[in-house]
């Protein structure tokens, strides 16, 4: 700085008519003092910049407020962006970091700025149309609800898990009988060990249906598919084998006492009697129902027509098309 210079200029001259007078090696002293300054002037203006603006000052005035700008993964929210007609496609929406993209984010439920990070948020928008109701009435061990199950409504759940709000109600063709203590029997088209499964699945329904993260469908639904693709629904005689129900529940990582307590007690009565009620009439199992909409039977006249999964993209884009008019 100028006012360094001028300092030191001057004090070496005085320093010098000292040293001359009284023969002290002022000067070596004069130098180390000298460098002190200098390395402290070099440092200061390092950390203040090489200008000569004011500097604030940091006892009395508050901090700088930080100029917003466009920061990465900080998970700010978005606007999506739509093509012409309005329906949401891929891109970086209202991201101010163009290298960003606008995703549905499934935890908190609204959209996001986020580089492409599949466990975090989906390769696509969720949509924004309310989900498809499906609704199967059917029964654990019946041969055509095993079948539909297997090549149909697996299908649809590995592919379209995140756009169907699913409901199985496991009961079909069962009738019940209140008995004087308030209590409810019940049997079964397939013999006692068909009313066990349908116990076992709608305790499994009832009591886990959190929708899974990665995959999008219920919790239950896993078990609830493992149950209906054991070989053992082949054959239906002897008691029933509960080894398979907790296979399917530790495949399915739920909690096996949680379901047998419900279906050895009280809670399970009363549920079955719940879906009991639920049922509606029907000439065949498994009935489906969309949105509200029974599926008609086919050619056979004793089960339902159709494609599950294109009806259900069907439904879905029925809402689209009347969402946008």
């Amino acid at each position: 700085a100028s006012w360094l210079s001028f300092v030191t200029t001057h004090l070496r001259k005085l320093v010098l008519s000292v040293e001359f007078i009284c023969h002290f090696p002022w000067s070596m002293l004069f130098a180390s003092v000298l460098v002190g300054l200098a390395l402290t002037a070099q440092a200061g203006a390092t950390l203040a910049g090489s200008d000569d603006k004011p500097r604030p000052n940091l006892r009395s005035s508050p901090p700088p407020t930080p100029t917003p700008a466009c920061q990465r993964n900080l998970c700010h929210k978005c606007e999506p962006s739509r093509d012409d007609s309005g329906k949401i496609v891929a891109g970086p929406g209202s991201c101010c970091d163009q290298t960003d993209s606008c995703y549905w984010d499934r935890v908190f439920k609204e959209f996001i700025c986020l580089p492409d990070y599949p466990w975090i948020c989906s390769p696509e928008p969720e949509p924004m149309v309310p989900k498809v109701s499906v609704k199967l009435f059917a029964e654990s061990l019946c041969p055509d609800c095993i079948n539909y199950v297997q090549t149909q409504l697996a299908p649809l759940m590995a592919d379209h898990a995140r756009i169907v709000d699913l409901m199985v109600y496991p009961y079909g063709n069962a009738e019940e009988t209140e008995n004087s203590d308030g209590t409810y029997s019940f049997s079964c088209q397939h013999g006692v060990n068909e009313c066990t499964a349908n116990m076992y699945e709608a305790c499994a329904i009832s009591n886990f249906p959190s929708i899974v993260k990665m995959s999008g469908e219920p919790a239950w639904f896993s078990f609830f598919e493992c149950m209906e693709s054991s070989p053992y629904n082949l054959n239906r005689s002897g008691p029933y084998n509960t080894s398979v129900a907790i296979g399917c529940a530790s495949d399915a990582s739920l909690d096996w006492d949680v379901i047998e307590g419900c279906a050895g007690g009280s809670e399970g009565q009363t549920l079955m009697h719940s879906i009991a009620e639920a049922t509606p009439d029907h000439t065949f199992v498994p009935w489906v129902v969309i949105n509200g909409e029974t599926v008609p039977a086919d050619d056979t006249g004793g089960y339902p027509s159709g494609n599950l999964t294109e009806l259900v993209l069907e439904a879905v884009g029925s809402r689209e098309v009347k969402q946008t008019q």
